[in-house]
């Protein structure tokens, strides 16, 4: 009898705005959005949205889970974890069923801990 080694399933799929990049308009993915890149406009993601350490978002983010290590102005509605790091700068309307903010992170605005709706 012959065993077979599976591959490993493929990482699941990512939306990626790269360094230098810029988008107006909406952006909408079922997986994971990264940006790295700028991006004004609405953002909606069933995953997470990520914004790396240089990357900026201003307008409307949806997401499940939610963590910046960047800059973003706007309004911020996860179902899931908002997570601010350090290099974290965040000013606006922010509603999240769970917050983590690590110390450094700036925010600024309204803060709404719950579930999204």
């Amino acid at each position: 009898m012959a065993f077979f080694k599976k591959d490993p399933p493929p990482p699941p799929p990512k939306t990626f705005i790269d360094a230098g990049a810029s988008l107006k308009g909406t952006l909408k993915s079922r997986h994971e959005i990264v940006l790295a890149g700028a991006v004004s406009g609405e953002v909606s993601s069933e995953g997470r949205i990520h914004i790396e350490a240089g990357g900026r978002a201003d307008g409307r983010l949806r997401c499940r889970d939610f963590r910046c290590d960047g800059r973003a102005d706007g309004t911020l509605e996860a179902s899931g974890l908002a997570h601010f790091t350090p290099s974290s700068a965040w000013q606006g309307n922010l509603t999240a069923a769970r917050l983590r903010v690590e110390p450094g992170a700036a925010l600024r605005g309204s803060l709404k801990e719950g579930p999204a709706r």
